[in-house]
């Protein structure tokens, strides 16, 4: 599913099928807004016409801004994960978790939103604190979407534009350890030792203990099928398992 960044309607678009390739689009990357009525999901997104109190709420703000940078950039559609995906379907989540990173590697453009930084308060220096301070930089799901897209762009609360991933670099790398060439994409996240790889996510946080296993996917380039009731150990052990079938000639996690 896309969001269509002029009518923002949802359009589905049949996946593999050579005949109507995917669009180009654009991708949010975002942290959740803490009270989660506050964002808009599938089937509220759906409602036509939409009531004012939707249209009021911060996350449908989020997804109306991000359209509104799509179409600077000449794009017509747009991924947002709180309304193209539906959380009530499990089948759902499950399919869209295991492709996530894919979503983003094929994005045109991902857009970051730093709810929490507010550049007027904040002028640019060498430090520009609250960009590193940014509770973005330690979400378990964000590591993906640092890495994986072709391009990233920063924007505050405000939507004033921070600037590129590479232009930031420095300051990425100092919020989250992980070195600057791999964020400015001169190395392949892939040929880099996959004990590093997971140690990028060590200080990371998830809001579902699994996840903290499940957004190592793209990271590590396999997948198991997600399994919200089991514990993260174990979540890590099938992960672990996976890795060494499919690279059984890589070091062993």
């Amino acid at each position: 599913r896309l969001i269509h960044t002029v009518s923002l309607k949802l359009i589905e678009v049949p996946s593999n099928s050579p005949d109507t390739p995917t669009p180009q689009y654009a991708i949010l990357s975002h942290r959740w807004n803490t009270m989660a009525d506050e964002e808009i999901g599938y089937k509220e997104f759906l409602q036509s016409p939409r009531s004012e109190a939707t249209e009021c709420k911060i996350g449908y703000q989020k997804i109306l801004f991000a359209c509104i940078q799509a179409r600077t950039d000449n794009l017509d559609y747009l991924w947002v994960d709180t309304c193209c995906i539906d959380q009530e379907n499990i089948g759902d989540v499950h399919r869209n978790i295991k492709s996530m990173f894919a979503y983003y590697q094929h994005s045109c453009v991902c857009y970051v939103y730093l709810a929490d930084v507010d550049s007027n308060a904040d002028p640019p220096s060498p430090e520009f604190k609250h960009f590193k301070k940014s509770e973005w930089h330690r979400r378990g799901w964000t590591l993906q979407e640092l890495l994986a897209p072709k391009e990233v762009f920063f924007f505050d609360r405000s939507w004033k534009y921070l600037g590129t991933r590479s232009v930031r670099a420095r300051e990425i790398q100092s919020a989250t350890g992980i070195p600057e060439d791999v964020i400015q994409g001169k190395t392949c996240i892939h040929d880099v030792n996959v004990k590093e790889r997971m140690s990028w996510s060590t200080l990371r946080v998830t809001s579902k203990a699994p996840d903290q296993a499940y957004c190592l996917f793209g990271i590590l380039g396999v997948t198991i099928e997600p399994d919200y009731s089991e514990d993260v150990k174990t979540a890590f052990n099938r992960l672990r398992e996976a890795y060494i079938k499919q690279y059984p000639n890589k070091a062993i996690i």
